[in-house]
């Protein structure tokens, strides 16, 4: 099934600098392709019913999902890759 892009409305328009305010959901899709409005299952799309910031409500909210309210642990820093992460786009990494 074929589904077309969808466009999210911001709220702010242009602020002075002449920047443009991106909403949360407009930040996801052009980060990393995620439609956090879109249902994956029925493509409907969906809409925002509360933003809750209370940390005893979303873990309430959580534990009612079961899911974890756990704050996972940080990863550490990685080192980076062999041959000092130099690439080159036609032969891949140096050396």
């Amino acid at each position: 099934m074929h589904r077309t892009p969808l466009r999210v409305l911001h709220g702010g328009g242009r602020r002075h600098g002449g920047r443009r305010r991106y909403s949360w959901a407009e930040l996801l899709q052009r980060a990393i392709g995620i439609e956090v409005l879109v249902c994956p299952k029925c493509s409907g799309i969906r809409r925002v019913l509360a933003a809750i910031h209370d940390p005893g409500s979303i873990a309430r909210v959580l534990g009612a999902m079961g899911l974890s309210s756990a704050v996972p642990e940080l990863a550490g820093c990685r080192a980076p890759p062999a041959g000092g992460g130099v690439v080159d786009v036609d032969e891949g990494v140096a050396e």
